[in-house]
């Protein structure tokens, strides 16, 4: 494994890494089954998150929708009335769970300006770049290897 954000990176076994916009996964990818957008149809901007080519439309993966849903939904319902003041309307649909679907969130954005837009995911991001970055923590990090040896 290379460093964060060289190709290999992210938490092991997420097919998640690499320079921004370039995907990876895909059926049978780096991540195993369904651990990528289908091949051709977009890359990965932030560790977790899979743009679509759209920045009103992008997906977020399975082990982070929890977070931008929030306890009892607390967050997701602050960020949507957030956005609201910025005229920009956010939907979150969450895919059934496995073997029916991949159990990502697919998130929507119409209305307000680019700019406006850009603001709302940024925050989306930032809630799951720390999820990740949680996640990355418990496993020990990339390249912490087996030491002793």
């Amino acid at each position: 494994m290379g460093p964060p954000g060289m190709g290999m990176g992210g938490p092991p076994g997420m097919g998640m890494g690499g320079p921004p916009g370039m995907g990876r996964g895909g059926p049978g990818g780096p991540g195993g089954p369904g651990m990528g957008p289908p091949p051709g149809m977009g890359g990965m901007g932030t560790k977790g998150i899979w743009d679509w080519g759209d920045p009103r439309r992008f997906e977020i993966h399975a082990d982070f929708v929890g977070l931008v849903i929030g306890k009892a939904g607390a967050t997701i319902k602050g960020l949507k009335a957030e956005a609201l003041e910025k005229g920009v309307h956010v939907e979150l649909i969450k895919d059934k769970l496995p073997p029916a679907g991949t159990g990502n969130g697919k998130v929507e954005m119409k209305g307000g300006s680019d700019a406006d837009v850009q603001a709302v995911k940024g925050k989306i991001c930032a809630l799951v770049e720390g999820g990740v970055a949680q996640k990355v923590a418990k496993q020990g990090g990339p390249g912490m290897g087996r030491g002793g040896y």
